[in-house]
């Protein structure tokens, strides 16, 4: 994709240009006009502010378990001794609502952020080990060679 304005990514968003030009404003990209171009790069730091913004917020990350159900039998019977004009006995129905409730099974467990940040700065230390370890072994290698 091609560099876009200021204006034409507003539309694509649903919004008017003066309020993508205070949304870039605030988040440190300042463009002087809505006719001045935004580059990929620029349109994905944009998303990434934005999407970031409304995770703070709890808006993307609460989960809801659904533990209580209701449902309607309808129940129907038949009238002894009653008869309509046919002389066919009568029947009459009850409807009964059924309330089912679950017990919580387990506990629904999500890695934060944080926790995933660790874990991935944990491994990139171990990466970055493996690879001085391979680089000791061939400077080895290449002492014994040489």
């Amino acid at each position: 994709m091609s560099d876009t304005t200021v204006r034409q990514l507003a539309a694509a968003m649903g919004i008017s240009g003066v309020q993508l030009l205070e949304k870039l404003k605030a988040f440190g990209m300042v463009k002087q006009s809505e006719e001045a171009l935004i580059s990929e790069d620029e349109k994905r730091q944009l998303l990434a502010n934005l999407t970031g913004r409304t995770q703070a917020a709890g808006g993307a990350k609460k989960v809801t378990l659904k533990r209580r159900t209701t449902s309607e039998l309808k129940q129907t019977r038949t009238n002894t001794g009653r008869t309509n004009a046919r002389g066919l006995p009568t029947h009459s129905s009850k409807t009964v609502s059924i309330e089912v409730r679950r017990r919580a099974r387990g506990k629904v467990t999500k890695e934060t952020e944080r926790e995933r940040a660790v874990r991935q700065m944990q491994e990139a230390q171990q990466a970055l080990a493996d690879q001085a370890a391979q680089r000791e072994t061939l400077a080895q290698q290449e002492k014994k060679s040489s």
